[in-house]
């Protein structure tokens, strides 16, 4: 048997009018249209939203990955037209990721994982500075983190250089027992540029909104 939400007598037009507008292409197909996906990226193609270099325009909203052992801190710069303008990756000890997010401008929000370890330089942080939006990584949270942005991107209104790109095309959604969908890198690759370019691509409506109101206050998560 296939049945989709238009066999469902219960969804109203409206009702499914919105639900259309607010998730992606893949999304849509596979939790509405009963269409599994078939293991490719979740992102599709990303080749249309792909910038040359980092544009070097100022930010409006940076999104930083803090790094495990293994993987890599990565800050991420996003200009008021959701263009990649800002990008560093690297591995450090805490002390060095914290001068490097110290040198940031205080004046521009900055949306950092506060998971685990990130908790305590969030914490360290927030001592002095008043821009650091703290964002906690759940097995609800990250999905909708993550769905955000294949939505952005599918509607074109976030694009990146070679970096964002290649981790982009190595991410994948599996299925969890709970239903969940839990993405994350294939075996042997990084998400860490993917993750901190969500992270900015969050809250940047938000921004965008409510900047030429002169306010910009997120709930923090």
């Amino acid at each position: 048997f296939h049945f989709t939400v238009y066999d469902n007598p219960f969804f109203f037009f409206k009702t499914r009018h919105f639900l259309r507008s607010q998730v992606s292409n893949e999304t849509w197909k596979q939790e509405y249209l009963a269409i599994p996906a078939a293991g490719e990226s979740p992102f599709g193609d990303v080749k249309k939203n792909l910038l040359p270099k980092a544009t070097g325009k100022p930010p409006v909203i940076y999104g930083i990955d803090l790094a495990s052992k293994v993987d890599y801190t990565v800050i991420t710069g996003l200009d008021n037209n959701g263009d990649v303008c800002y990008e560093e990756r690297f591995k450090a000890d805490w002390p060095v990721v914290i001068a490097k997010i110290n040198n940031l401008p205080a004046s521009i929000p900055i949306v950092m994982d506060s998971t685990g370890v990130g908790r305590v330089v969030y914490s360290q942080l927030a001592l002095t500075r008043g821009n650091i939006i703290p964002y906690t990584f759940t097995s609800i949270s990250r999905p909708q983190l993550i769905n955000k942005l294949i939505l952005m991107i599918e509607q074109g209104k976030i694009r990146f250089t070679e970096l964002y790109a290649t981790e982009l095309s190595t991410m994948e959604g599996n299925r969890l027992k709970t239903g969940d969908i839990k993405y994350e890198a294939r075996s042997g690759y990084h998400d860490d540029a993917v993750v901190s370019l969500a992270l900015a691509t969050f809250y940047l409506e938000s921004y965008q909104t409510s900047s030429a109101a002169g306010f910009f206050r997120p709930n923090k998560r």
